[in-house]
């Protein structure tokens, strides 16, 4: 069901803020933050100066931002970017993509080359005090930050190269080891991109170019496949009463006339009742 018909180019970073019961996303290449609130069907747009990629809470109701080549917090009753901090000054023609906290509330941001054509993003972990920490290289499109109920496992995404993967995570140190093949749409056309985890350790995961969010079980293998009405779905994240609802940001970017025509809704979010909790949303640690 479309809960919110929006024209973004490139809805993103679906992040459920439980205090005040609102969805929040972004519109990367449409340079704005947008927020849904359900129980009054209010739908907001902020333009920013920045292109905006990944948010996360906050305790104090602001929210961390990740865009262009670094961090900045939101104060959505103001609008504004403010404290604005670079995590990847070297690499001018990368951008910050999918961004995720962690249950130690450290903020993990994956970058890109903006021109998708070089594997030259990173993934990095910030701590509380805005120090960042690379953890990953050699990336051609950074997406699917999640972790297992239990914080073992960590998914990160290459969308460039289809295929999500696994490592073993220590929730301690941060630190990822053991990478291994999670699942993979090579000879399709599709790719994944951004996903949610739910309780029962099942990863639900959009995918690009697929009309299409596939629920992978732990061992990888499709346990659900949900077809959506747009082509360019982007992300998931669940948020509603018991995080049981699952809401999809979709993109309209890259698409002609001809296809607009046939999918009316892209760039729209979407819900569906998943029949099974989410995982809740943790704070940054700043």
């Amino acid at each position: 069901m479309c809960v919110v018909r929006r024209d973004c180019l490139l809805g993103e970073g679906p992040c459920w803020d439980e205090r005040g019961s609102t969805l929040y996303w972004v519109d990367i290449k449409g340079y704005a933050i947008e927020s849904f609130c359900p129980s009054t069907s209010t739908n907001r747009r902020f333009k920013l100066d920045a292109q905006p990629s990944g948010i996360a809470t906050r305790r104090d109701g602001t929210l961390i931002v990740a865009c262009d080549r670094g961090c900045a917090l939101f104060d959505p009753s103001s609008g504004t970017l403010h404290s604005k901090w670079s995590i990847e000054e070297d690499r001018l023609e990368n951008r910050c993509n999918d961004a995720k906290t962690d249950s130690m509330g450290r903020f993990w941001v994956g970058t890109m080359h903006d021109g998708e054509k070089e594997n030259t993003g990173a993934l990095y972990c910030i701590s509380a005090d805005r120090s960042a920490r690379r953890i990953l290289d050699n990336i051609g499109i950074s997406n699917t930050l999640a972790w297992s109920p239990d914080d073992s496992t960590f998914y990160f995404a290459d969308s460039r190269i289809q295929t999500i993967f696994a490592f073993n995570f220590n929730k301690v140190t941060g630190h990822v080891s053991n990478r291994r093949i999670f699942a993979t749409t090579l000879g399709q056309s599709m790719a994944p991109d951004g996903s949610a985890m739910d309780r029962e350790g099942y990863l639900w995961n959009a995918q690009w170019g697929g009309s299409r969010v596939v629920r992978y079980a732990p061992d990888g293998q499709i346990d659900r496949i949900i077809t959506l009405p747009v082509s360019q779905p982007t992300s998931c994240a669940f948020g509603g009463p018991g995080l049981s609802t699952l809401y999809i940001t979709s993109a309209r970017t890259g698409l002609d006339a001809g296809q607009l025509a046939r999918e009316p809704l892209a760039g729209s979010i979407f819900a569906l009742d998943a029949g099974v909790e989410g995982l809740p949303v943790h704070d940054f640690a700043a």
